[in-house]
């Protein structure tokens, strides 16, 4: 279902010119990877599935904090830097508003950081992109994904129209990320931070610092992602997702392992 010559010809491209690339039409059949009632479904299950959400409302400057979701009633904090965001966060969640259904109407995006667990084909799509994108050194053998939090699994991101989404930022894993359902504008920045020093935005900034920031970044590309499309976002490039429509989207970030980190 995954166009494998487009995806074969992504990795000739981008092998000795890394940059964030834009495929139309990259899956046959997006709607076999994800869709709305088993994303719901998910919603019961909090022992199976991994549900983080975001807090941000809306502008591009706005500080993002993830807070994972136990179950409809419960939810544990994470990454909350310090203390004027840890007492904004329980401000935010002393509201009635605390079910999974309840914050996805509430045009907040959700994120499933273990979907491959629902879906068999997001499963198959992993060892794809693996089988595709593997290093093999000789006397080494194939070295794929390191398999992490951050890495070797399908995220799923849901959102109704007008959902939120993070601000531009950077990962340090590659990322190739499918929309499978509605419309996504998707940026990506020239923009790439730096191995050696943090990639991650000051929490003392604020919001007007922030946006400065992300609108004196340089656009790579723009382009408007539907069903079927996907981008290839190398490590450490900056970007940004504006969610058009209700959308659901899978990203699967990706580190590879190399052989030489045993002998370190």
């Amino acid at each position: 279902m995954i166009d494998q010559k487009k995806l074969n010809d992504l990795r000739e491209d981008i092998w000795f010119n890394d940059r964030g690339v834009y495929v139309e039409n990259m899956l046959d059949e997006p709607e076999k990877y994800a869709d709305w009632d088993t994303l719901i479904d998910t919603f019961s299950l909090p022992h199976v599935g991994n549900h983080l959400y975001l807090n941000k409302i809306e502008d591009i400057g706005e500080l993002v904090n993830v807070v994972n979701i136990k179950n409809d009633t419960q939810v544990e904090k994470l990454n909350l830097i310090t203390e004027e965001i840890r007492k904004e966060v329980d401000n935010f969640n002393s509201s009635p508003c605390v079910s999974a259904q309840e914050l996805l109407e509430d045009d907040h995006t959700f994120i499933v950081t273990n979907w491959e667990e629902f879906n068999e084909n997001a499963k198959k799509l992993i060892h794809q992109l693996l089988e595709t994108f593997y290093v093999h050194y000789v006397n080494f053998g194939i070295w794929p994904a390191q398999i992490s939090e951050y890495s070797g699994h399908a995220h799923l991101y849901a959102g109704l129209k007008n959902s939120n989404s993070f601000s531009p930022h950077c990962d340090i894993p590659s990322n190739f990320i499918f929309q499978i359902d509605g419309e996504s504008e998707v940026t990506i920045y020239e923009n790439k931070a730096c191995q050696l020093l943090d990639h991650l935005v000051d929490s003392d900034w604020s919001d007007e610092q922030r946006k400065e920031l992300y609108d004196s970044f340089d656009i790579q590309l723009q382009v408007t992602m539907k069903p079927g499309d996907m981008v290839y976002i190398p490590t450490r490039q900056f970007h940004y997702f504006k969610p058009l429509t209700n959308r659901l989207s899978i990203s699967y970030p990706l580190i590879f392992r190399s052989p030489f980190e045993g002998m370190l």
